[in-house]
């Protein structure tokens, strides 16, 4: 009977000094759908610990970060822990099979609880290797939404360029009937002022002849300054409307992002049709508005080439004769 107890005794002292003589020493892993962690920890004689703690995180941009290790150490109690990990200090479970952290960090929304497994370096890194290989088609999705909303960004500033053009267009189309009813007015008017002129020269009154001077330098000074400024306005319509036209013919071909604008493929920026129906609508008016534009302005520019003739004969005229 003594001889069985000792040895009962002897076994039951030798499992509790086994379980006093657990360590915590070794790699536990963590890891979910957009991160890992592996945590490395040196055990000492005295229940305390430290080590280091790697994460690898993954973005939503997919970019994967895994900056520098941190420092944790702590205490371990049985089977609770205390660690500090860089600048925060959390509690901690060890568990059949590895460490439960809870604390702010905590992966689990409900428990605030994240579960290292016991495993090796070569686990981490595979889960490294996992979110990495997320990362490709994520980074390739955000880089195909930066295109998307560069390319919508650049069709409207393109939209209101084409519709900025057409406005204006309309109002040089509208506003040139009545430029060429102006120099017809103009040439009238020049050509009555210089019978009138001749018409006081010849009276031979020194009164008339003054009248004749001062109408003499009405016509070639203040008249002539007008019209000059009208054919200015003319030709500077003409100039800037084609350079405008030519601008925007380079700006329609260069950009590439919807088919309405190529008769071919898109270059895989994501506009569809409707997204690009804007442009589709204002690059049809912008076609339509080009034809009467150089009609008018051909019309108007003939007008003025006429006109500046007869004008110069008229002035001309007035300078001799009305002296």
């Amino acid at each position: 009977m003594t001889l069985r107890f000792s040895f009962i005794t002897l076994a039951l002292l030798a499992l509790l000094a086994g379980c006093g003589d657990h360590s915590i020493s070794g790699a536990y892993v963590f890891h979910d759908g957009t991160s890992a962690a592996l945590m490395l920890i040196t055990e000492t004689p005295d229940h305390r610990f430290t080590g280091t703690l790697r994460r690898a995180t993954l973005h939503d941009d997919g970019t994967v970060t895994a900056p520098g290790a941190t420092a944790v150490s702590g205490t371990v109690d049985g089977t609770s822990l205390t660690l500090v990990m860089g600048a925060e200090t959390v509690s901690g479970m060890v568990t059949s099979d590895g460490i439960d952290v809870i604390g702010s960090a905590g992966q689990d929304a409900d428990t605030q609880t994240s579960h290292y497994a016991k495993g090796v370096v070569g686990d981490y890194d595979g889960h490294v290797h996992q979110l990495k290989e997320m990362s490709a088609p994520i980074a390739a999705n955000m880089r195909k939404a930066q295109q998307v909303s560069a390319a919508k960004a650049e069709m409207a500033s393109l939209v209101k360029e084409l519709n900025d053009f057409v406005t204006r267009s309309h109002d040089i189309i509208d506003k040139t009937p009545a430029i060429m009813a102006m120099y017809g007015f103009e040439v009238e008017s020049e050509r009555k002022a210089l019978q009138r002129g001749r018409t006081l020269k010849a009276s031979r009154s020194p009164a008339d002849a003054v009248l004749a001077g001062d109408l003499r330098t009405k016509m070639l000074g203040a008249d002539r300054d007008y019209v000059t400024s009208m054919d200015e306005a003319v030709s500077t319509g003409r100039i800037n409307s084609t350079r405008r036209e030519a601008l925007l013919g380079q700006h329609l071909a260069q950009f590439k992002a919807c088919v309405t604008l190529n008769d071919g493929t898109a270059d895989g920026t994501g506009l569809d049709a409707q997204a690009c129906q804007p442009l589709a609508d204002a690059q049809t008016a912008y076609r339509n508005v080009l034809a009467p534009l150089d009609k008018a302005l051909s019309d108007a520019t003939a007008v003025k080439i006429q006109a500046d003739a007869e004008l110069a004969t008229i002035w001309d005229a007035a300078r001799k004769a009305l002296n």
